[in-house]
């Protein structure tokens, strides 16, 4: 796999904005897209309000403005893909939406270049079913919100997803990125730390029913 300099996030939602202020504090440059400019304004203001928290937390040294150079916001997809090492996709959890976007990338991109779902839950064997050229180097690359602030990411397989690329992913998140890194040996609906917080929410459940 290639090294990683430019990473497209593709979705400009709470995860897509937090991915993307992580890149630039890294320094790695991103491309941070979506469809409709409405939303990728309100996308680039989530950027720069988490650069400004980290900096006034003093959790980063420069001036947010300073990283902000190193994102490039784009409504158009051919921009937003275009020369990227990485892609990490960020769009609403639902199947159908994922498989379009999956096979959109799968389709334009080197096959160098991993595909990276931040799914909290879903199968990336499913979303596969949509990469009819290079289905190996899908894979899941889930954080823990928000990604700027917590350092968890849950690497998954899915049934076609090479061991290649699952190591090039769990390197590129642990050396670039500094993130703390647990890879499933095998994919699991909600993966590990959701189906223990719902285990917990459940017993909460359980406590209040039984009136403790």
């Amino acid at each position: 796999m290639r090294d990683v300099r430019r990473v497209a996030v593709i979705g400009a939602g709470v995860i897509g904005a937090g991915w993307t202020a992580l890149l630039a504090v890294k320094g790695v440059d991103a491309t941070f897209y979506t469809e409709k400019k409405e939303t990728l304004d309100k996308g680039m203001e989530k950027v720069k309000s988490y650069l400004n928290v980290l900096y006034e937390n003093k959790l980063i040294e420069r001036h947010p403005e300073e990283y902000l150079r190193r994102v490039t916001p784009t409504t158009d997809f051919s921009e937003a893909v275009k020369g990227a090492d990485f892609v990490l996709e960020a769009v609403v959890e639902d199947y159908d939406v994922k498989k379009k976007v999956f096979g959109e990338l799968d389709e334009r991109l080197p096959s160098d270049v991993i595909l990276a779902s931040s799914t909290s839950g879903l199968l990336m064997t499913e979303i596969q079913k949509a990469m009819k050229r290079h289905p190996e180097r899908g894979v899941i690359a889930h954080p823990w919100n928000p990604p700027h602030l917590l350092p968890l990411v849950e690497v998954v397989p899915g049934e076609r997803t090479s061991q290649e690329v699952l190591e090039s992913t769990k390197d590129f998140m642990e050396k670039k990125l500094e993130r703390v890194v647990v890879v499933l040996r095998k994919e699991v609906p909600g993966f590990i730390g959701n189906r223990l917080a719902f285990a917990l929410f459940r017993e909460a459940v359980h406590l209040v029913d039984m009136g403790v």
